[in-house]
């Protein structure tokens, strides 16, 4: 091994195609631009052998405790080759986060990567933790696992893995006059329609939403970037459903969606989908990913019905792993997770 350094990512500077196509979404560039809408510090860094890149990440600083903040690396780092992880390049990597987060005043530095060589045992022997499951769930923190359709194999191949019911589902809302539109282009035309079906799920769903003026940088960077599409479908042009797919990498991902309660009979929903899986296709995507669900430690009794309809879809469960945490103002640390277990 050679000479180890640590350099920022500038934006006009492509990670190489092998990253970007193993990285989730949460590590790319577009979902960074999202995140400094919200008001959060991004960061993209890469550690090298020489000039031979080993690992990235895409880290967000966001506020927590009073002047305090936290760092998040979500699905993250990048690993192209796992036998590059060794001892020295870990301790170089923790070190670097230590040096963020004393940057940033930040109490501690959470990462939940994908490779399955950062065992638990090689992170809690350079001082990472485990994060508490109650302590895991927040507005930044990804979900540990997502339902993924795969792509491969004709519409038909698609059609006959699906459920009865979910066949007949879409059938109907193709027969009851649902019709489904694709957007590929000056997604945010189409902000108000969108804003207004996912602000209804969020009550009806009781989760928290954004503000819309961030809905508006998202449809505005996805257009920008030629990096997504919407599926809207509606109904004697009303706007029954709205989703929002990103794409540029093998799997497609299903980011934020919503549907109105008004002519549920006409099962938009599922043929929505349905015209998802087609265009994502047609882009070049190999599988579908509906987002995240409510299983195993990560329950989220909100997600639930959610949950449910999803996995309607023939697939399977993607596991990203536990978070890990690295813990570095102990005392402000211990605070934070006190307090996120009683309340």
């Amino acid at each position: 091994m050679g000479r180890l350094t640590i350099s920022n990512i500038t934006n006009n500077e492509p990670w190489p195609n092998k990253a970007e196509a193993e990285a989730h979404f949460t590590q790319s560039e577009l979902f960074g631009q999202w995140q400094i809408e919200r008001g959060f510090k991004v960061r993209r860094l890469v550690l090298k052998d020489n000039d031979r890149p080993i690992l990235w990440w895409q880290a967000l600083t966001a506020p927590l405790i009073r002047r305090h903040t936290q760092i998040y690396i979500p699905h993250g780092p990048i690993v192209l080759d796992p036998s590059d992880l060794n001892p020295t390049v870990i301790k170089l990597f923790k070190e670097e986060l230590f040096k963020l987060a004393r940057e940033d005043k930040a109490v501690f530095v959470r990462l939940d990567p994908q490779i399955k060589d950062w065992t638990k045992s090689a992170l809690n022997k350079n001082g990472f933790k485990t994060a508490p499951a109650f302590a895991a769930h927040s507005t930044l923190t990804q979900p540990r696992y997502e339902w993924i359709m795969d792509l491969i194999g004709s519409e038909t191949d698609w059609f006959n893995r699906m459920s009865k019911d979910t066949r007949y589902s879409i059938r109907t809302a193709q027969k009851r006059g649902t019709v489904t539109e694709i957007i590929n282009e000056n997604l945010t035309s189409e902000l108000n329609n969108f804003y207004q079906l996912v602000l209804e799920t969020s009550k009806r769903n009781n989760f928290r939403l954004h503000p819309k003026s961030y809905y508006e940088k998202v449809l505005s960077e996805t257009s920008r970037n030629q990096s997504g599409f919407i599926v809207k479908a509606s109904f004697n042009g009303i706007p029954l459903v709205m989703n929002l797919i990103t794409t540029g990498s093998p799997t497609a991902l299903h980011v934020f969606g919503g549907s109105t309660t008004v002519h549920r009979d006409q099962l938009a929903s599922y043929l929505a989908h349905w015209a998802g899986f087609i265009e994502a296709k047609r882009q070049g995507a190999t599988t579908y990913s509906f987002g995240g669900i409510s299983f195993g430690e990560d329950q989220n009794p909100s997600w639930v019905d959610l949950t449910a309809f999803k996995q309607k879809f023939p697939g399977h469960i993607k596991d990203y792993g536990p978070l890990y945490d690295l813990p570095i103002s102990r005392l402000w640390y211990y605070a934070y997770v006190t307090a996120k277990k009683f309340r």
